[in-house]
């Protein structure tokens, strides 16, 4: 008797757009666990390890152009079937100045992903108070963007997972 067992090697990328940086953290390919990522700084990617620097295409990267275009490179080199955005909102829930930024990049960033023909699901999860949890954890700036990326992805993925 032999048994065949499929495994889903799709990813889920979490991003926390902020006002001057972009953290992202990164599924496993079972999407149970979020893992640290990279950050977007002034249009830079600055991998988070050494692993992530060495596979990815630099060559497409370096050619991509605009921020949209390197999201874009890094959901075709890992295999990404899932986006998840943080949506920052105000404490009692209403949308803040930085959630309608945060919907307009997201916006784009679906157009260009249907352009270059990616099939990618677009999800919202609600990102309050993340920033200071990542600063609990972590006390250089640059890293809690990237924890924050990581704090809502594993929300998003302890989601999916129960339901």
């Amino acid at each position: 008797m032999s048994y065949m067992v499929k495994l889903n090697p799709m990813k889920v990328l979490g991003i926390d757009h902020g006002t001057k940086r972009i953290g992202l953290a990164m599924s496993d390919g079972l999407k149970k666990f979020a893992w640290d990522f990279g950050l977007i700084d002034n249009g830079v990617f600055k991998p988070t390890s050494k692993e992530d620097a060495i596979a990815f295409d630099f060559k497409s990267f370096s050619k991509a152009g605009s921020i949209i275009n390197m999201l874009c490179v890094i959901c075709k080199t890992h295999t990404v079937s899932e986006v998840v955005f943080g949506l920052p909102l105000m404490l009692d829930g209403t949308e803040s100045p930085q959630t309608a930024k945060v919907k307009e990049f997201a916006g784009k960033f679906m157009e260009e992903c249907e352009e270059q023909g990616l099939e990618i699901e677009f999800h919202f999860e609600d990102e309050r108070l993340t920033s200071v949890e990542a600063e609990n954890i972590k006390t250089e700036k640059d890293e809690i963007d990237v924890i924050s990326a990581k704090i809502i992805l594993q929300g998003y993925l302890d989601k999916i997972g129960r339901n």
